[in-house]
């Protein structure tokens, strides 16, 4: 016996209302919104949770006005098949809602950390303007200046939010000539920021134990960039090791953006090349004497 319904009256929503208004184009709107959001990541908390707390909303409103609609279609035509596309559909949709959510959670997290590491920072700040100290839960970075104001060491990692302190140091640093670098990489925007102001100053750079991946940026900006004996400059491709933790993050855009600032800085085209080339899993550790020869360090 069929099981169709000749005599049953819609009430409720359409099938095809359910699936592609409501349905796909209200699903793709939503994720639109969350892979804009991520694009430009405002680094706030805030605007993701919202989302994801709308969002919680529109899918459930989506899903129940799906039921409704597929069950007095199927009640209505008995297309089974058409039925259980739609559904798989509406699955493959939820996983990916579920993988956006994911996302936006992780940078939720993330700003929530840097907001607690920035108030631990400033509440215990030592009181002596020359000395300056992340109190991010490791000691993640130090910054020194010499007693005659000439000289500024940034010793550890390139961190989120480093440059709030190094921008006050540096505009009431009227004397100084060179900023000594021992890091071995880290944040590539902050890096980036550090090689600006290196420019902005018309700094000299020097290295007095080892300066590494993104460490290399604020380097090379260096008007004279020097070595001491032993210190070590690192090499190596650039690369993510969590692609899916930030998905709209493309490795060639951001290589050939620095690519593009060391042939600014006169660094030899064949250097270039190797460095964005040498393996990701190993730092490349140059001789001083190639270093030179490449323009990386402008003295022996």
């Amino acid at each position: 016996m069929s099981a169709i319904n000749p005599y049953a009256v819609r009430m409720g929503p359409s099938f095809s209302s359910a699936l592609w208004v409501t349905g796909l184009l209200l699903r793709i709107g939503m994720l639109s919104l969350f892979a804009i959001l991520l694009t430009f990541n405002p680094g706030v908390a805030w605007p993701f949770g919202f989302l994801i707390f709308l969002d919680l909303f529109v899918f459930a409103f989506q899903v129940v006005r799906f039921v409704s609609a597929s069950s007095l279609y199927l009640n209505q035509t008995g297309r089974f098949w058409s039925v259980t596309a739609a559904s798989l559909g509406f699955v493959a949709a939820g996983i990916l809602t579920f993988y956006f959510w994911f996302l936006a959670f992780s940078v939720v997290d993330k700003a929530l950390s840097g907001n607690r590491a920035d108030w631990e920072r400033r509440t215990s700040q030592l009181q002596n303007p020359a000395v300056m100290e992340s109190r991010a839960p490791q000691k993640r970075f130090r910054v020194h200046m010499s007693l005659d104001g000439q000289v500024l060491t940034y010793d550890g990692i390139m961190s989120s939010g480093m440059m709030g302190d190094l921008d006050a140091l540096l505009a009431n640093s009227q004397d100084l000539r060179q900023i000594t670098l021992n890091s071995p990489g880290g944040n590539l925007n902050e890096a980036r920021k550090l090689a600006q102001r290196v420019l902005q100053y018309g700094l000299d750079t020097h290295v007095v134990q080892e300066c590494s991946a993104s460490c290399l940026l604020a380097f090379t900006a260096g008007a004279n960039r020097t070595m001491g004996p032993g210190a070590k400059l690192g090499f190596h491709r650039y690369g993510l090791d969590f692609k899916q933790v930030m998905p709209f993050v493309e490795t060639d855009v951001e290589r050939l953006q620095d690519q593009s600032f060391f042939e600014q800085q006169q660094i030899s085209p064949a250097f270039i090349n190797r460095y964005f080339n040498e393996d990701r899993r190993a730092l490349w550790y140059p001789h001083k004497n190639e270093l030179y020869d490449a323009g990386i360090i402008t003295k022996k």
